[in-house]
């Protein structure tokens, strides 16, 4: 029987931000995996690596989900690996850019839309993204995904301290880093319940965060509250063709684990009935 979300979880702490983590998983009946993860970055993003013990269990089984396939940056000539700009998400121009680009918009909502199929009791059933969002999502697996970010550490994106009457809510860049570890926690049990095991599949990290990023946006810019503020930007598609310019709304957007588990599925079910398209304010 696949491990819980939650006890999956548990088992992976979120590191410092200037040191790696190797946890050990134990699990009944199965050799131990060593899971090595390297610093989570200040914008949510994080490398993930996986190594096996000495006394390695079965190699899990190909995918044709991309995301299992973990492809690095390119090598540099000093042996290092290009790194990619951060982005500011809580940046008006940021967002803009992303709500405009169309390449953005496809990621998400291939990510959102994609029939996933599982056989469960003899039965073909249906296990999509937005099925395990409203099936299999619980309150104990939130609770575990929030606690990656200890309240000491939930920040606005300019850097001071969130204050909400409900609770200490997430910055836009850590509700990035949420909804990334979501998929990937969805990934893990989407390979799990094909194969039968509790394996972990590889996981390429900076391709699901950035297969997010159109859908976190949109839901930032679509359920957030709208300020009294604008700020001017200029923007291009993704060809650089295309030259958008103007002043548009600041959206305030901050959500407490009670709102994440509530709400969740909404959002992304809205963005899927709307086919991800944004009217930009």
């Amino acid at each position: 029987k696949p491990e819980t979300d939650s006890t999956y979880l548990k088992h992976h702490n979120r590191p410092n931000s200037n040191q790696s983590m190797t946890n050990t998983l134990s699990t009944n009946n199965v050799n131990t995996t060593n899971v090595e993860y390297n610093h989570l970055t200040t914008n949510g993003s994080y490398n993930r690596a996986m190594s096996m013990s000495p006394n390695p269990s079965p190699q899990p089984q190909s995918s044709s989900n991309e995301e299992f396939n973990s492809t690095p940056n390119p090598p540099l000539k000093n042996g290092g690996h290009r790194k990619k700009k951060k982005r500011k998400y809580g940046k008006v121009s940021q967002q803009i850019e992303i709500l405009i680009s169309e390449n953005a918009r496809a990621q998400s909502l291939l990510l959102c839309s994609k029939p996933e199929k599982i056989t469960k009791d003899g039965c073909i059933k249906e296990f999509g993204f937005l099925k395990y969002l409203d099936t299999n999502l619980t309150e104990a697996s939130v609770k575990e995904l929030f606690s990656k970010f200890p309240p000491s550490k939930r920040n606005n994106d300019n850097g001071t301290n969130n204050h909400h009457k409900n609770g200490n809510p997430l910055s836009v860049s850590q509700f990035l880093s949420i909804l990334t570890l979501t998929v990937i926690i969805y990934r893990v049990k989407l390979h799990q319940l094909r194969t039968g095991t509790k394996e972990k599949p590889k996981i390429n990290t900076e391709r699901i965060k950035t297969s997010v990023e159109h859908l976190a946006v949109w839901i930032i810019r679509t359920f957030g509250d709208k300020q009294n503020q604008k700020k001017k930007i200029k923007v291009h598609d993704d060809n650089k063709r295309n030259e958008i310019e103007g002043e548009f709304y600041v959206y305030e957007f901050k959500v407490t684990q009670k709102e994440f588990s509530q709400n969740i599925y909404k959002w992304v079910n809205s963005y899927v009935t709307q086919d991800g398209q944004y009217k930009l304010d």
